[in-house]
């Protein structure tokens, strides 16, 4: 299948959303469409659920994610990834579309990226710029990915190679093993709600900022 190239129309980012959600959570879903829907983020969104034949909340989430993965991969080739509870930064994609490590992606290359820090260590740091670098070893959470097409087919080829039952935590080791994993900073996304969609103790960013808007120039192309 032919890759898309055009990643830009008129200095802003072309990424379409893939949302992990479940039949249960309707009312936390729509709420968060809602709130993408009141950014300025206007592309499409895709939405999976889990199979709640799955014997296990992990194990469905586990499986959705790389059902995600899969199907992104084949026609993005960089997309965002999305959890079901969540709430966004109003200049979402313009913030995006301005960002440093985006600016410098090459097509066919490696990018993992978060845009929701619950409190993970940071490796490095680079406000100016507007990101950060975690250890994989004690990075944690999937509630919003920016993952390029090169390292989605990664991480499906060498899924089996983590064996941690957690997706999230397979998900960033694996991306690690290509490059950074990349924080935005500040969060562009927070987690709302009380419960955590694959089972775990609930976290919120405490840097997320609704208000924040990049002073950065944005692409000319």
């Amino acid at each position: 299948m032919a890759v898309k190239r055009s990643r830009r129309i008129s200095g802003m980012l072309k990424l379409n959303a893939y949302m992990a959600s479940c039949i249960a959570r309707d009312e936390v879903r729509q709420r968060t469409i809602a709130n993408l829907s009141a950014t300025d983020w206007k592309e499409t969104l895709t939405v999976e659920f889990d199979d709640p034949s799955k014997r296990s909340p992990l194990e469905r989430h586990s499986e959705l994610l790389r059902r995600i993965l899969r199907r992104a991969a084949e026609v993005e080739e960089i997309f965002l990834f999305l959890e079901d509870d969540l709430d966004f930064n109003r200049h979402l994609l313009h913030n995006l579309s301005a960002w440093a490590p985006l600016q410098r992606l090459l097509p066919g290359g490696h990018f993992f990226a978060s845009l929701c820090n619950m409190g993970i260590p940071l490796l490095k740091s680079f406000p100016e710029l507007a990101y950060s670098e975690a250890l994989s070893a004690v990075a944690v959470g999937s509630h919003a990915f920016v993952i390029s097409q090169t390292t989605a087919r990664y991480l499906l080829t060498c899924w089996g190679v983590e064996s941690n039952p957690r997706a999230d935590v397979k998900v960033l080791r694996l991306a690690a093993r290509v490059g950074p994993l990349l924080y935005h900073l500040p969060s562009l996304v927070q987690h709302v709600g009380i419960h955590s969609l694959c089972g775990g103790l609930f976290q919120d960013a405490a840097d997320f900022d609704k208000g924040w808007k990049s002073t950065s120039s944005l692409p000319t192309r």
